[in-house]
């Protein structure tokens, strides 16, 4: 359920992209491509460094293909479903190669190290609270036992309502998906908006993939977002 909840989430901060008036969410697996990034070593402090280090060019990749996918459908008015689809399945097929190419385990990764993974906050009292009738299993089981980013995405939802709605950026973004010619006509950059929502999207569902192999996971596996 935990992996649902994320990604229904992150899915809804693609607000982004639907208010420029774009696709909604990125068709591609920029979250498999991150995914696959995990790098572990069991020893090991070196092996949570490389992680990190190869997560930053990866989240710049990520990025990269969000901003092909930009081009694509904002300068070119090409159809986000081909391009989406296109991207998707090279990404789908480069983050195994990628995978062979550096770790030679058929495609995946080796598994990280518990210290390397986010792992489960728990909130003060869980255990003792957790035996109380209704409460307790709302507050140790429902509250608290999650980890940083399910609770990252939890806040980023009323965070990106009120950028969206309560924000001049947020206003200019809805109204070039609403009325490009009226912020046109105003001298503000549809195409700058436009291409600042997807690249947006992108970095967000690359950080849902490096849920999935981070925390809900201990490593990359082909296919692990299921499309």
């Amino acid at each position: 359920m935990r992996p649902v909840i994320l990604a229904a989430l992150l899915g809804g901060l693609a607000s982004f992209v639907a208010a420029a008036g774009t696709a909604s969410a990125q068709a591609y697996s920029a979250h498999d491509l991150l995914s696959a990034c995990t790098v572990a070593d069991n020893d090991s402090r070196d092996g949570f460094v490389a992680e990190l280090e190869c997560e930053q060019y990866i989240m710049g990749f990520v990025d990269a293909l969000a901003t092909l996918r930009a081009f694509a459908c904002v300068t070119h008015r090409g159809s986000q479903v081909v391009s989406g689809l296109a991207i998707n399945i090279l990404v789908s097929g480069l983050t195994v190669v990628l995978g062979i190419a550096w770790f030679s385990q058929g495609g995946k990764t080796p598994s990280l190290p518990a210290e390397a993974r986010f792992g489960a906050i728990t909130f003060p009292g869980a255990e003792t609270i957790g035996g109380w009738p209704v409460i307790g299993p709302l507050y140790a089981e429902l509250l608290s036992g999650h980890n940083l980013l399910v609770y990252l995405a939890f806040a980023a939802v009323p965070a990106v309502w009120w950028i969206v709605y309560r924000t001049r950026f947020g206003l200019r973004l809805r109204a070039v998906g609403e009325n490009p010619s009226a912020v046109d006509t105003a001298g503000i950059s549809v195409t700058t908006l436009r291409y600042s929502a997807v690249i947006m999207c992108g970095t967000l569902c690359g950080i849902a993939g490096a849920y999935l192999s981070t925390a809900h996971g201990a490593a990359f596996i082909r296919d692990m977002t299921a499309g």
